[in-house]
């Protein structure tokens, strides 16, 4: 003699069963299939797409590579890539360092930066001031002059390039009045 639970989940699972039975499909012919084909085939919109002859806008920004828009920092074994522009103050006594050295290992920013605090440091900038539109304060250009480590312009601690500060052009009236 059966349990009543036995006779219960076996009942559930008839019935799960022939739910799934009655969701299932028949196989499409390939006949259908044709047709299916045959209709994404004509309401294809690549197919109406006109191929155009003209150069890439993007290519006259793109920089030609990586290497070509950094600049490099290298010690000891290790190199590190950082923005064209990124260096501030390069003292004459490091400017060595400011080269490749062959057989280098290639380090992220953080890594290389905290090995090289000795003669490597960071000024954080607004994006302002990197953009050109604020000059960089007195007392930092000041700064830049004595300073005797490598100085690296950083917002949110990533080094970033600074553009020459442009001044603003001064605002033209537009009517004048009597």
């Amino acid at each position: 003699m059966k349990s009543p639970f036995a006779i219960l989940s076996t009942l559930a699972l008839l019935s799960v069963a022939s739910a799934f039975a009655s969701e299932m499909k028949e196989a499409p012919t390939s006949e259908e299939l044709a047709n299916r084909l045959r209709h994404s085939e004509q309401t294809d919109p690549m197919r109406n797409l006109q191929i155009v002859d003209e150069k890439d806008p993007s290519e006259a920004v793109r920089p030609a590579d990586l290497v070509a828009s950094s600049d490099i920092l290298c010690h000891q074994g290790t190199a590190t890539l950082v923005p064209k522009g990124a260096l501030l103050a390069i003292p004459a006594h490091l400017k060595e360092r400011t080269q490749f050295v062959a057989g280098a290992r290639i380090v992220t920013w953080q890594e290389f930066f905290a090995a090289n605090r000795d003669w490597l440091s960071t000024t954080e900038i607004t994006l302002e001031q990197a953009s050109g539109r604020q000059p960089l304060g007195d007392a930092l250009v000041k700064t830049l002059g004595e300073s005797r480590v490598i100085m690296v312009a950083t917002l949110q601690q990533g080094p970033i390039s600074v553009n020459p500060h442009q001044p603003a052009a001064p605002a033209q009236e537009t009517a004048s009045r009597p």
